[in-house]
């Protein structure tokens, strides 16, 4: 617990607190910025992690839903990128899932599956919109890019819980909790 606080802390006064450093120009660029981007990134090994506590044929629904949402929205959002006053309070939301996903872990078989899939659903919309306002226009290949990425996180996230739950059967609320405690710095830093 005490290398959570002192990551947190770490990030409370450093320029990682800024999760959206920009796309590049190009599919490599997006691709690498889930992966850059630690909001996005604990986001989606989180929810990647959620698949492992169902079983694959109804917990893949999880990650497909977040992912149709943040299309739609990266989509609907690139068309909208003249609109950069939301942009603040869109990134704000962006630490609201972060956090909220750490609750919905704690709570996670008391929350009905269609419920579960409606948040992520909501939760992947907030996630595409942000990027979707910070492209320079409705670019294929750099969605396509942060697309790919967004499903191979999700799919280490699966594979690490997979692996790591075994030998540590707490991994995943730990995990969970410090992206939550992170978000929450990153959401104060932000008012």
């Amino acid at each position: 617990m005490k290398k959570i606080i002192i990551l947190a802390s770490g990030l409370l006064f450093s320029g990682l607190i800024y999760a959206h450093p920009g796309h590049g120009e190009n599919f490599m660029g997006a691709f690498m910025h889930p992966i850059l981007g630690w909001d996005h990134l604990l986001t989606m090994l989180v929810i990647g992690m959620m698949v492992s506590s169902y079983t694959l044929k109804k917990g893949i629904l999880l990650p497909i839903v977040f992912v149709s949402g943040f299309t739609t929205a990266a989509v609907a959002g690139a068309s909208l990128n003249f609109i950069s006053d939301a942009a603040t309070l869109i990134n704000q939301a962006t630490f609201m899932t972060l956090i909220l996903l750490s609750a919905i872990n704690i709570f996670n078989k008391t929350i009905s599956f269609n419920f579960l899939l409606a948040i992520l659903g909501g939760f992947g919309l907030i996630h595409g919109l942000a990027h979707g306002l910070e492209l320079p226009s409705n670019q294929p290949t750099i969605i396509s890019g942060l697309i790919l990425s967004t499903v191979v996180i999700h799919s280490i996230g699966f594979l690490l819980c997979k692996f790591i739950s075994k030998k540590f059967s707490q991994f995943i609320r730990y995990f969970t909790l410090a992206s939550g405690f992170i978000g929450a710095i990153a959401l104060i830093q932000t008012v």
